[in-house]
């Protein structure tokens, strides 16, 4: 990863980082992010240190890393998430431009965050890291990718709840919690449903803050959504929104780039590898051309 071009990923729900990797262009490093069992999984959704809270501090600490190598090398990065790997991907857009706002403050304030509810070899991981940014702001990405990262209610309806309230796994479940390289349970997919319902179904979408608060870092990177277009009923509401947020955020156009992949639906890694592996190499090669 040191000295190259990097990209940090983190799936969806029951899904493995890995299976991304070919969407990645060559000349791209790909930095997985995958779920593992801690205490998040008995904390309620939507309060402290809940699922979705302590998988965006393990994505942040892959990012901080990132960030550190890509400011002594001058290599771009960028980072992104999947359907339920989206929420985790907002909760680091609003830590990375608290970071870019108040870098000391923010940095101690994340820091002991991250030791409360991150396992104590994590929480300390993440406190070096803090500790080698001495106080300056991280290197900022090419941009941050949501493809089709869990958003708004019509990202949930119909399933989230459900799995958040049943006693047993639905058919197929337990078999995707066992395929290569997974540390899924139960009781995390249980937890992450949950958390996807507090925060897709609060009035307004937490998520749509985030993307603004993003959209109006002065000159900051690009929220890039990528969407399938067999997901058309969500996009007809989702593209929308997220348009009006750039009105709010007062951002030039090209700050949000919302690009939909013909012939593809929400599993656009299996449906659109090659398409996926355009819309990222050419967000970087926009970036190496400034």
């Amino acid at each position: 990863m040191a000295g190259s071009t990097s990209f940090v990923f983190v799936p969806g729900i029951v899904s493995v980082a890995n299976s991304w990797e070919p969407t990645m262009p060559s000349s791209v490093s790909f930095v997985p992010v995958d779920y593992h069992p801690s205490a998040a999984e008995q904390r309620g959704a939507g309060e402290p240190g809940d699922f979705t809270e302590v998988a965006a501090y393990r994505m942040l600490a892959k990012i901080l890393n990132v960030s550190l190598a890509a400011a002594a090398s001058g290599k771009p990065w960028a980072f992104g998430g999947h359907s339920a790997g989206g929420a985790a991907v907002y909760r680091c857009m609003d830590h990375l431009a608290s970071l870019i706002a108040e870098p000391v403050a923010s940095a101690r304030a994340i820091s002991a965050e991250g030791m409360r509810w991150l396992p104590a070899e994590e929480g300390l991981e993440l406190a070096e890291l803090f500790t080698r940014l001495a106080g300056r702001s991280p290197s900022m990405p090419v941009a941050a990718f949501s493809f089709e990262g869990s958003l708004m209610p019509c990202d949930v309806e119909g399933w989230a709840q459900e799995w958040a309230d049943a006693t047993k796994p639905p058919d197929g479940i337990e078999k995707d919690c066992k395929q290569p390289g997974s540390h899924w349970t139960w009781p995390m997919v249980k937890a992450c449903s949950g958390c996807l319902c507090a925060d897709c179904a609060s009035s307004p979408p937490r998520q749509l803050a985030s993307i603004q608060r993003w959209l109006e870092l002065p000159q900051g990177p690009r929220f890039i959504y990528v969407a399938g277009a067999k997901s058309f009923k969500r996009n007809n509401i989702v593209f929308p929104a997220l348009k009006s947020v750039l009105q709010s955020s007062g951002a030039p156009d090209d700050r949000l780039q919302i690009e939909e992949i013909p012939h593809s639906g929400h599993g656009m890694d299996m449906d659109a590898p090659a398409e996926v592996r355009k819309i990222i190499a050419a967000a970087f090669d926009s970036e190496q051309e400034l």
